[in-house]
């Protein structure tokens, strides 16, 4: 009798054991949170599944993954929840570089350098000028449209166009249809999906693409080093094995294939917010 009950007593040691053995270890589960746009911007989708690759890139194997979205929100509201750190596990993909002791950046530039051209939408009047369109002498004749507090605004500024910030794209969108503003120019991610809700007398102008530096960073609050760290390996990861080009390239062929992206005229800008290039992928369909 005393054997019998000393031998439970020995199976359970060992299982507690066993549990507590690093080998055995449970990974920690990684709780994610993915901004949501509003209605009316509806680009983030190739950045939810930019970060679901580096999280299943970077992840030690095993580890469970749970990704969620936010409610919608603006980017300048995204920007300030970010910052005072009340969600943990919150990433956001934010234009330029951001100076905040709060935040940290993963310095990998999220479109992979996509994000320094723009294409642009105008009324289909237009149209007929838009293969004129060849300098930032001629853009200076236009008036441009731009989301507020935008911070490529200071760019289109810098070089003589005149910018009218507005809050809401679907409200450039009627302003563009009353003639009261002439361009509203896009990342190539954004165009094919914000034209799906344009009015008919919207189209995307032929002939040209804008270009300056423009690059777009993930960050997590100071408190999630973790996640950090899982993420910027992971995008390292995803750039050296090529899913990573082959993500943003999967999102970006519609657009390739409609706007004959390659055969535009490029039309630099000055001002932009200059970022190492070197280890990002040559994007042979831009010109």
């Amino acid at each position: 009798m005393q054997v019998l009950r000393l031998f439970p007593l020995s199976l359970l040691l060992c299982v507690l054991i066993a549990i507590s053995a690093p080998g055995h270890a449970a990974a920690d589960r990684l709780q994610v949170r993915v901004h949501a746009s509003g209605p009316y911007d509806l680009s983030e989708s190739y950045v939810r599944e930019l970060i679901a690759l580096a999280l299943e890139k970077g992840a030690p194997p095993g580890t469970p993954i749970q990704i969620d979205t936010t409610e919608a929100m603006t980017k300048n509201r995204a920007i300030t929840v970010l910052k005072e750190g009340q969600r943990p596990g919150f990433v956001l993909n934010i234009a330029g570089p951001v100076d905040d002791a709060r935040l940290l950046r993963i310095p990998v530039p999220t479109f992979l350098g996509a994000s320094d051209y723009r294409i642009c939408f105008g009324r289909a009047a237009l149209q007929s000028q838009a293969g004129r369109i060849s300098s930032v002498g001629d853009l200076q004749r236009y008036t441009f449209a731009h989301g507020q507090g935008w911070a490529d605004t200071a760019v289109l500024r810098a070089n003589g166009l005149r910018v009218l910030e507005v809050q809401r794209i679907d409200s450039i969108f009627r302003m563009m249809s009353l003639d009261r503003v002439d361009l509203f120019c896009r990342n190539l991610l954004e165009v094919l999906p914000e034209l799906s809700t344009a009015p008919p007398e919207v189209v995307v102008l032929d002939g040209f693409l804008l270009k300056y530096a423009a690059p777009h960073y993930l960050y997590v609050h100071a408190q999630d080093r973790r996640l950090a760290d899982l993420l910027q390996a992971g995008l390292t990861n995803a750039l050296r094995d090529g899913s990573a080009p082959a993500l943003l390239m999967r999102h970006l062929k519609p657009a390739q294939q409609r706007f004959n992206l390659k055969g535009r005229q490029v039309i630099p800008l000055a001002g932009g917010i200059d970022y190492p290039h070197g280890g990002l992928p040559r994007l042979e369909f831009l010109p």
